[in-house]
């Protein structure tokens, strides 16, 4: 750890290999970034790895503000994960560590909203320029409703209730901010039948039994064809509102 990162929060579980690649794709300014995977003792790598923000540059000796800055940091990074990658097992919070010093756990509270743009005393990360993409969508859910919204939906569990949020959180503010993000909407049809049908999509459709009137002619989808479906437009309509890289910051 640096001298100069007053907290620290270190991470388990999750899948080690993405972070050996993601520690090299940032430094240690910004929303969010990550380092480790190395023992510089025995010099080779390990899966030890950190997290730290500039959110956390403004305070000074509060623990429980700090855990919930680290609690929602990597509610949206798992999410991010989840949505760019499908990387559906989360990473966690081992310690959070002040000056070095770990400090007593704090559970997450019920708390909704942005953590904002970084405080005026923050340098920008490369989180905004030449960073991975899933820092660069970090960075995003932090300032912008609609990119919160759709990184905490696919954080969620998956399956077709969360999947449908997702869509109708998508058309939201597809009309809100005018934008036009294609769709198929042949696919859209039976991502929709699927969703909503007891009969296909069984305890995991957004309703519960209904008797059939009349056979369904309509193809239906796999969990994971509703997953392609849903994660694909979600980064279509990131595209058209952020830019293909993750990059403009509208107004």
């Amino acid at each position: 750890m640096s001298s100069t990162i007053q907290w620290e929060v270190e991470l388990t579980s999750g899948i080690p290999m993405y972070l050996h690649q993601l520690s090299g794709e940032n430094d240690n300014n910004g929303h969010f970034w990550v380092w480790g995977g190395v023992d510089d003792y025995l010099d080779c790598k390990n899966d030890h790895f950190s997290f730290s923000s500039s959110h956390f540059d403004d305070i000074e000796d509060d623990p429980d503000v700090a855990w919930q800055v680290a609690h929602e940091l990597l509610s949206l990074f798992n999410g991010a994960m989840a949505l760019l990658w499908k990387q559906r097992h989360p990473f966690q919070i081992a310690r959070l560590l002040r000056e070095g010093r770990s400090v007593n756990y704090v559970e997450k509270r019920n708390l909704h909203g942005l953590l904002g743009s970084l405080p005026a005393s923050a340098k920008r990360g490369s989180d905004r320029e030449d960073s991975a993409m899933v820092f660069r969508l970090v960075s995003l859910a932090c300032e912008y409703q609609d990119a919160y919204h759709l990184v905490k939906l696919f954080e969620q569990k998956d399956g077709w209730t969360t999947y449908y949020k997702i869509l109708e959180t998508i058309e939201s503010y597809t009309a809100k901010y005018g934008l036009t993000v294609p769709v198929d909407k042949k696919i859209q049809k039976s991502f929709e039948l699927t969703a909503n049908n007891f009969s296909i999509s069984g305890f995991g459709s957004r309703h519960g039994f209904k008797q059939q009137a009349k056979e369904i002619k309509t193809a239906s989808l796999t969990i994971e064809e509703g997953y392609a479906f849903i994660s694909g437009y979600a980064k279509r309509y990131l595209s058209r509102r952020f830019g293909p890289a993750l990059r403009e910051r509208p107004i």
